[in-house]
C-alpha cells in the first residue's frame, strides 16, 4: 500500500509526522513523506520513505493535498499538517492533532522518532566544536521562529550561578548541516533546556536525555507543544517568571548520583516511570508556602530513590474550574490533574498524585513499584504532625496520628483506562473525593499502604464553619452521596 504523509513545515512539525512515516513503513507498506523545499534536507537522515517536494510555501498545505490526491498514486493521503488548513481543534495540542488526523492519537508517546542514516562524521564535527568538557553538559535551545521565547534575558540570569557546576552549551550558536546532527550532542548531554522549536521535538529521538520544555501559551494553550514522556520540566511561557527556580532545581538534582540519568546506564523503556502529578497554583499565605517549601524537598529526596518525573498542572492551564458548580475558588477538577497526566503515561509507568503540601516518607519509591504494577492502584493515608520547617526522622513521622483521608494515590495507566469511569467528576480541595477514590481502589483489586506520607496540621478552607456549605463542598458531598449509593455503602463506613 502506497500511503502519502504531508507536513510540509517548518522541522518541528515534520519531525513530529516521522513516527507515523516510520510505522507505515513497519507494518510494510510504501510511505512517501511530501515536504516543502525548504525543509527536505531532514529526510536526508531517514531511508524508510520516498520524499516528494513541494515549491511552494509549508503554509500551503491544503493545496499540497489537493496536488497528491489529483495524482492518483497514492491509496491514502494524510495531511497531517494543522498550519494552513482550518481543522477542528479535538485535542490540547496542535500536534497531537496533527496524530489524529492520521487517525493515531492513541500512539502518542508510544511509536519511536528514529534517524536511521545519521552522520557519524557530521555530529563528530559538532562534539569537536564545542570541546571536551570538565562538568556535565547542559544543551540550552531558544531560537523557536514561530513560537519565540520572551524571557531569554531572565534565563540567562537563572543559569549563570550554575556555570561552575555545568557546561551550558546554545545550540542556537551551532551551526549543523543537518539539524539532526544535534542527536550527537544530545546523546552526550546531561539535560536539554529548550523552548518551542525544533530541537524540543528533536529530543524524543533520545528518549534517555531528560528535558526542561519552555513552552508557549499564546495565541492559546493548543499551539503550544505537548509534554513528552522524557519531559522532566513542563513550563508554560507565561509561567516563566514565577517558576524559573524550578530549573535550578532540576539540574541540581541531575547532577547528583541518579542512575536513572547515568550515561553508563541508560533509560530501559519497559522499566515504569514514576509520574509525580500535583496541582499548581498561585500562592500567597506564608503557611502554605512553607507546607510546600518542606514538602518539595522530601519529594527531591523520593526522585533520588528511582525514576520520577515531575508534572506540576497549573490550574490556570486548565480548560475549567470551580466557577463552572458555582464555587468561588477557581480550583481545578480532579479528573483533569489525572487525565494531564494519563496522557503522557506509557503503558508501564505509574502515576503517583499527591497535594501540594504531602511530605513523602523516605523508602516509598521502592513500595510503589513493588506493589503498583501487581495491584493496578493503591491509596496511602497521611500521618498528621503539628509544626514542622523540614524534613522529619521516620520515629517524628510515626508520633503522628494517622487522618481517616488519604493523600498519595498511585495506579497505573491501565488501571486507571479500565476504572475511571468509575469516578465521579469531583473537585479538588472540597471534601470527600478521596474518600470515594480510596473504595474504587480497594473494589478493584487494589491495597491501602500506611505511612507512605504526612503533613502538617493546619485549618481546612472547607473544614472551617463559615465554609461548610460552600458551593465546592455541596456538590462534592452531592457526588459522593451518589457514588455511595449506587455501591450500597453508609456514610459511616465510607469515613472508616
Amino acid at each position: 500500500m502506497r500511503n502519502c504523509f504531508i507536513t510540509l513545515g517548518a522541522f518541528g512539525d515534520c519531525i513530529t509526522t516521522l513516527p507515523l512515516v516510520l510505522r507505515d513503513y513497519q507494518v510494510g507498506n510504501h510511505p512517501t513523506f511530501f515536504i516543502a523545499n525548504d525543509y527536505k534536507s531532514l529526510l536526508d537522515g531517514v531511508t524508510y520513505c520516498d520524499r516528494m517536494v513541494w515549491d511552494g510555501h509549508y503554509s500551503q498545505s491544503q493545496q499540497a493535498f489537493d496536488h497528491a490526491c489529483s495524482l492518483k498514486q497514492f491509496d491514502n493521503v494524510y495531511l497531517c499538517q494543522c498550519y494552513g488548513t482550518s481543522i477542528e481543534r479535538h485535542t490540547e495540542s496542535y500536534a497531537k492533532e496533527s496524530w489524529r488526523l492520521v487517525g493515531a492519537v492513541d500512539l502518542w508517546n508510544k511509536l519511536p522518532l528514529v534517524f536511521d542514516n545519521r552522520s557519524k562524521i557530521r555530529e563528530q564535527e559538532l562534539v569537536d566544536k564545542v570541546g571536551p568538557r570538565s562538568k556535565p553538559m547542559v544543551l540550552v535551545a531558544t531560537s523557536g521562529k514561530s513560537s519565540p521565547f520572551p524571557y531569554i534575558n531572565s534565563l540567562m540570569e537563572i543559569l549563570k550561578p550554575l556555570k561552575e557546576k555545568f557546561d551550558f552549551v546554545w545550540l542556537d550558536e551551532m551551526v549543523a548541516d543537518r539539524i539532526y546532527d544535534l542527536i550527537g550532542l544530545m546523546e552526550r548531554a546531561l539535560c536539554l533546556i529548550a523552548t518551542d522549536s525544533a530541537p524540543l521535538h528533536l529530543s524524543y529521538a533520545v528518549p534517555s536525555l531528560p528535558v526542561i520544555a519552555l513552552v508557549t501559551h499564546s495565541p492559546d494553550l493548543w499551539h503550544g507543544s505537548p509534554l513528552r514522556s522524557n519531559h522532566i520540566g513542563y513550563i508554560r511561557y507565561n509561567d516563566f517568571e514565577r517558576r524559573k527556580s524550578e530549573i535550578a532545581d532540576i539540574l541540581n538534582k541531575l547532577s547528583g548520583p541518579i542512575p536513572y540519568f547515568s550515561e553508563s546506564t541508560p533509560k530501559n523503556l519497559s522499566d515504569p516511570t514514576l509520574i509525580h502529578v500535583m496541582s499548581e497554583y498561585n500562592r500567597f499565605d506564608r503557611g502554605a508556602i512553607k507546607r510546600y517549601d518542606v514538602a518539595k524537598e522530601t519529594w527531591r529526596r523520593a526522585y533520588e530513590e528511582g525514576r520520577w518525573s515531575t508534572f506540576y498542572v497549573h490550574q490556570d492551564t486548565l480548560k475549567r474550574n470551580a466557577n463552572s458548580v458555582g464555587e468561588q475558588k477557581p480550583v481545578p477538577f480532579v479528573r483533569d490533574l489525572l487525565l494531564e497526566a494519563v496522557r503522557i503515561a506509557g503503558p508501564n509507568d505509574i502515576i503517583v498524585f499527591t497535594n501540594d503540601d504531602t511530605c513523602l516518607i523516605p523508602g516509598l519509591t521502592k513500595t510503589l513499584l513493588n506493589i503498583v504494577p501487581d495491584r493496578g492502584a493503591l491509596y496511602g493515608s497521611r500521618r498528621e504532625i503539628r509544626s514542622f520547617s523540614k524534613p522529619l526522622s521516620m520515629e517524628s513521622i510515626m508520633s503522628g496520628y494517622k487522618h481517616v483521608g488519604a493523600d498519595v494515590f498511585a495506579f497505573t495507566q491501565q488501571w486507571w483506562e479500565k476504572w475511571n469511569h468509575e469516578f465521579p467528576d469531583f473537585l479538588l480541595s472540597f471534601e470527600a473525593w478521596d474518600l470515594v477514590l480510596k473504595k474504587l481502589i480497594l473494589e478493584t483489586g487494589g491495597v491501602e499502604v500506611e505511612n507512605t506520607c504526612y503533613h502538617e496540621i493546619h485549618e481546612s478552607f472547607w473544614h472551617t464553619a463559615a465554609n461548610r456549605e460552600c458551593a465546592g463542598n455541596l456538590y462534592n458531598r452531592e457526588l459522593t452521596r451518589q457514588w455511595l449509593a449506587k455501591h450500597g455503602i453508609g456514610w459511616a463506613e465510607a469515613f472508616k
